[in-house]
């Protein structure tokens, strides 16, 4: 595995991988909400520009297609099971997401070299 390479799988508002970049590493982002992956990108522009950090708008599990995935206001919530989401109240958003098998993402880190 190559040194200084963290991969934050469900980035969220980016907290772990801003801390992970201050301490010198290289970041794989990956978030599966298409506005939180928006928002980190933006976030990390600078990083991303420098080829520091990537940022992934894909969901990781164990087979390579598009998958429902079911997000709501509250995006904590988000999630694969939309059970998550009304069990909260909410009436859950169905979207399609690509899923990878993490295996699969190595090709990204070009950005990251």
């Amino acid at each position: 595995m190559e040194q200084k390479l963290v991969y934050d799988v469900g980035a969220f508002d980016g907290s772990d991988t801003a801390y992970y970049l201050s301490q010198g590493y290289r970041v794989v982002c990956i978030e599966a909400t298409p506005a939180l992956a928006e928002k980190l990108t933006e976030r990390f522009a600078p990083e991303i520009e420098a080829r520091k950090c990537v940022v992934l708008n894909i969901a990781v599990g164990d087979r390579e297609e598009m998958v429902p995935f079911y997000t709501c206001g509250f995006q904590a919530l988000n999630s694969f099971d939309k059970s998550r989401i009304e069990s909260a109240g909410i009436a859950p958003q169905e979207i399609t997401v690509p899923m990878r098998r993490f295996d699969s993402i190595r090709e990204y880190l070009i950005f990251c070299v």
